[in-house]
């Protein structure tokens, strides 16, 4: 549904604009495991006799415009919170279909989906952590560590 779709226009992105290769293989895994859940739900709605929306909404085409937007670091961070974003909204939709879901069918989908949403969700949770982590050399060449604060001093005397 929209969901997928949304990963793989987003994790398409990530692949060409993502400066770190953790980056860049993230959004390749979200493009092929949102493939095959895009697959799985048109056979299973088809089988149920319903379609899914499959065009992403207007929130998902804002926050694809903003990250098409950035590039770099700015841009790793910014795809790595919103597949935090994304992923923990995904899994409160589907826990409910997967309890309260009226169609067998996309009920069990949505079951069967949720262990691969949660694995999504702790790599982006991951992946955001790594990302803020990486520090950017400064101009000065003090690898952005400004506790230094240009004092040389080793703890000798001058």
């Amino acid at each position: 549904g929209q969901g997928n779709t949304a990963e793989i226009v987003l994790g398409n992105l990530a692949t060409e604009r993502g400066q770190t290769a953790a980056v860049r293989n993230y959004g390749a895994e979200m493009v092929n495991d949102h493939s095959n859940a895009q697959t799985e739900l048109a056979q299973r709605s088809s089988s149920a006799g319903v379609t899914p929306p499959m065009n992403t909404n207007a929130a998902q085409n804002v926050a694809a415009l903003g990250l098409s937007q950035l590039s770099g670091r700015q841009f790793d961070l910014a795809y790595a919170r919103q597949m935090v974003i994304d992923h923990q909204h995904t899994i409160k939709l589907f826990e409910t279909e997967a309890l309260l879901g009226r169609n067998d069918e996309l009920r069990d989908y949505a079951r069967s989906s949720l262990p691969e949403l949660r694995r999504h969700l702790a790599r982006a949770t991951a992946l955001t952590a790594r990302v803020e982590r990486v520090r950017i050399p400064s101009r000065n060449g003090n690898n952005g560590n400004s506790s230094n604060n240009g004092n040389n001093n080793q703890g000798g005397k001058n």
